[in-house]
């Protein structure tokens, strides 16, 4: 069985669809999703069922490869609308008070198949920057950073040589 993802990526047979996902309790029902593109999307999620994505200009920054180890991906919203700059709004001045979590998921989904992503990255959202025409959020990949390697850690009283380290 081969990946349909990495299929249509190599033989360019049909275009990769990205959503994101913003989940932040300030947002109006709790989440703004958007798909990249200019028409909305009605695409499944596992678990929530078919839900619908708002049409933007989404553009992903990859992360930079570098030596301090962290893995920030910025996305950037562009010509944003007035619901979507709303929205963000919302979890900008609700973090100025008490800080909350940003859920951020980005999904794929190929056109032939809407009934699930055929990859989807969750991670958490470090800052919201806005002006009136665009707006950017910088998430990191949460799960690396909750995670010891490799699964214990290393106390000098029963690793005596990493108290010299």
């Amino acid at each position: 069985m081969t990946n349909p993802l990495a299929e249509a990526r190599a033989s360019n047979t049909e275009t990769p669809i990205l959503t994101v996902e913003i989940k932040h309790t300030a947002l109006t029902g709790g989440v703004l999703r958007l798909v990249q593109g200019v028409e909305d999307l009605t695409a499944t999620i596992p678990g929530t069922g078919a839900v619908v994505f708002t049409a933007a200009g989404i553009d992903i920054l990859l992360p930079s490869k570098d030596s301090e180890g962290t893995q920030q991906l910025t996305i950037n919203i562009d010509n944003v609308s007035n619901m979507i700059y709303s929205e963000m709004l919302k979890i900008v001045i609700a973090n100025r008070s008490a800080q909350s979590e940003v859920k951020v998921n980005t999904r794929v989904y190929l056109a032939s198949d809407l009934s699930s992503p055929k990859e989807s990255v969750p991670m958490i959202g470090v800052s919201v920057a806005m002006t009136v025409t665009s707006s950017r959020i910088s998430a990191i990949f949460a799960p690396l950073y909750d995670n010891f390697f490799p699964r214990l850690r290393y106390y000098p009283n029963k690793y005596h040589g990493v108290k010299y380290a």
